[in-house]
């Protein structure tokens, strides 16, 4: 988590710099609309940074014996989630139509007679409960969608 500090750090600081020289450059050819747009989409990644900062703030205020607490409570939830599966086939269509975000794609493979399985899944509804979100951190590639 240091080495992510750090690495988070040296970034803003660069950016820092690119838009100092940006302005100096807008100042000196006049309203120029692309150097512009480069300075905005500088603030904007400081601006990610700055929140990914805050985020390794909080995560660090996490104890090993709340990140045990975590996982027992997600791992209680997927052994519930199982045996509703197991026991009641309405019900697991219910719970994997809640988990599914789009599409499954099947691909079958005939040399080993399987198919294969592809699709986006929510997590958010599974881990809603167990991970107090004082503590979570965006991980770019993985943001939450709207849902609107």
């Amino acid at each position: 988590m240091r080495k992510r500090r750090n690495a988070i750090h040296s970034e803003i600081s660069r950016l820092k710099d690119e838009q100092a020289r940006l302005v100096a450059a807008i100042a000196v050819a006049g309203d120029v609309e692309a150097l512009a747009q480069a300075l905005r989409e500088r603030e904007a990644r400081r601006e990610e940074l700055r929140a990914e900062l805050s985020g390794l703030d909080r995560t660090e205020q996490f104890t090993a014996g709340d990140l045990k607490r975590i996982e027992r409570e997600l791992r209680q939830r997927v052994a519930d989630w199982r045996e509703l599966l197991d026991r009641q086939a309405d019900g697991a269509r219910q719970v994997v139509s809640c988990l599914l975000d789009g599409r499954v794609v099947c691909t079958p493979d005939a040399s080993k007679r399987e198919y294969t399985l592809a699709g986006r899944v929510k997590y958010d509804q599974l881990l809603s409960a167990a991970v107090p979100t004082v503590g979570m951190v965006p991980v770019r590639g993985f943001e939450p969608r709207s849902r609107g």
